[in-house]
């Protein structure tokens, strides 16, 4: 007796949960029509709930979401959703933290359509793995009914074994003229790779104003959102008089994996004339 009590209990909240699903589809007319995702310069068309995307995604990555929203109301309903608002939530990506966009409110008549793009970027200091992408919309219609639409869908985060990025390369000042001493080279790398790095190599270098400095670094670690996997420092030196004006290239080479790698960067110094003082006879 008791297990038959028990079977009509289940088949009754079955029932229930089936008859609450089918009210809210009938009732709800704000729907996510499509999804493409464009990772870097390559997009995946036309993804559908917990599709994973096919582009992988790499630090500093540009991602674009693009969420087609659809008024399902037809032409004979007549029936306008208003106040739309679309958001992308890409969920523990920095540093357990989520990014969030969320798009300007707009509305919809019966039928129709209308595609919002989200940007994101990726984090230079983000981990391997897959993350979540929540899409969220929302509105009513003119009756004050409530219209919402969801969807998930993943990115896989890969990095290369092997990668260091210049984060930081600047020249001050970026112009000289009478005084060209104590001139101060900013500089600062991170490395976005997988494994660590032992000993990274710094040049930097111009010919034409004497400029070859030689640095190294000492065990930069694998590890996003570590202190140790980042390093900068300020150099000085000097222009000399000789010098002639024009705008000069800074170059910064950086040297890796037993030097079999490289990452290059350039800053320009303008060196102008020093204006000589005139005096009125």
């Amino acid at each position: 007796m008791v297990k038959i009590k028990t079977k009509i209990l289940l088949m009754s909240v079955l029932v229930m949960l089936f008859l609450m699903s089918s009210a809210y589809a009938a009732t709800n007319k704000l729907i996510i029509d499509d999804v493409d995702v464009k990772v870097g310069s390559r997009t995946s068309n036309n993804l559908n709930e917990g599709d994973t995307i096919r582009e992988e995604a790499k630090p500093g990555d540009n991602l674009e979401v693009k969420v087609t929203m659809k008024n399902n109301y037809t032409s004979s309903d007549n029936m306008r959703i208003e106040d739309i608002s679309v958001r992308a939530t890409v969920e523990g990506i920095d540093d357990g933290d989520d990014l969030e966009e969320e798009s300007s409110t707009f509305s919809l008549s019966s039928g129709s359509t209308k595609k919002v793009t989200l940007k994101f970027k990726v984090p230079l200091e983000v981990d391997e793995s897959t993350y979540d992408i929540l899409i969220e919309a929302d509105g009513s219609d003119r009756n004050g009914t409530s219209q919402d639409a969801q969807m998930t869908i993943r990115l896989d985060v890969n990095k290369q074994t092997h990668d260091i990025k210049i984060t930081k390369l600047d020249v001050a000042p970026s112009e000289v003229a009478c005084s060209r001493k104590n001139i101060k080279l900013n500089i600062g790398i991170l490395n976005i790779g997988t494994e660590d790095e032992e000993t990274v190599n710094l040049g930097m270098s111009n010919s034409d104003l004497g400029i070859d400095i030689k640095d190294k670094v000492i065990d930069l670690l694998a590890e996003a959102n570590s202190e140790e996997s980042k390093f900068s420092k300020t150099y000085t030196f000097s222009v000399p008089n000789s010098v002639e004006a024009e705008t000069y290239p800074i170059d910064l080479s950086v040297l890796y994996n037993d030097d079999r790698k490289k990452t290059d960067g350039t800053v320009q110094l303008t060196v102008s004339d020093c204006p000589t003082a005139t005096t009125e006879s």
